[in-house]
């Protein structure tokens, strides 16, 4: 299998931090989620409008064959082979109309971004959207500069290719949107590669 520049990947783990976050990314806000449990009581189609599975709560992106990039606690660059991706759950996507010129785009302002660290504001700000509802938090809580690991992909695309996953900013992306989107829109998006 060969991957390219620009490729996106997401994996799982059974870990209690990603169960978390995948537990909090399966509704928009907590009132959704307290809905659909109740609705669930009644009709397991009334409770799946309001609570999704999740498959995958980490993104990165390839910046070539070999190399993926990620924000951990800083943002990293490693060799594919280095890391676990393809020997557990992951799903990798490719975006069918880019142009080489934009994947080149797409290297070069994830590598300008290297060693910057992990958002814990935008951290704070999903946080109290889910509580609230108020999209306001997510959008303008943030640290300058700094991303999470799915805000990071979503910005590269954003501001590359002004591709936005149907959202007003890239803060607002979670794995789950990205992933969900990237399944409704074959157009778009093939998935090269899947274990789950």
């Amino acid at each position: 299998m060969s991957f390219k520049k620009g490729d996106i990947f997401f994996t799982d783990s059974d870990k209690t931090g990603p169960k978390i976050v995948k537990f909090l990314m399966q509704s928009p806000t907590v009132w959704h989620w307290a809905l659909g449990k109740f609705l669930g009581m009644f009709s397991k189609k009334l409770k799946a409008k309001f609570i999704s599975p999740v498959r995958m709560y980490h993104a990165g992106m390839f910046l070539d064959e070999g190399n993926i990039i990620e924000q951990q606690w800083p943002v990293q660059t490693r060799p594919l082979k280095d890391t676990k991706i393809l020997g557990g759950k992951h799903c990798i996507w490719r975006y069918k109309h880019l142009t080489e010129g934009q994947a080149v785009a797409l290297q070069i302002l994830a590598e300008s971004r290297i060693g910057t660290t992990y958002d814990i504001q935008l951290i704070l700000g999903k946080t109290m959207t889910w509580l609230t509802g108020i999209q306001w938090f997510v959008r303008n809580v943030e640290a300058k500069d700094k991303d999470i690991c799915i805000t990071f992909v979503a910005y590269l695309y954003f501001k590359t290719i002004n591709y936005n996953w149907g959202r007003k900013t890239w803060h607002e992306i979670t794995t789950d949107i990205m992933d969900d989107w990237n399944v409704a829109h074959p157009e778009d998006w093939d998935l090269i590669s899947v274990q789950v």
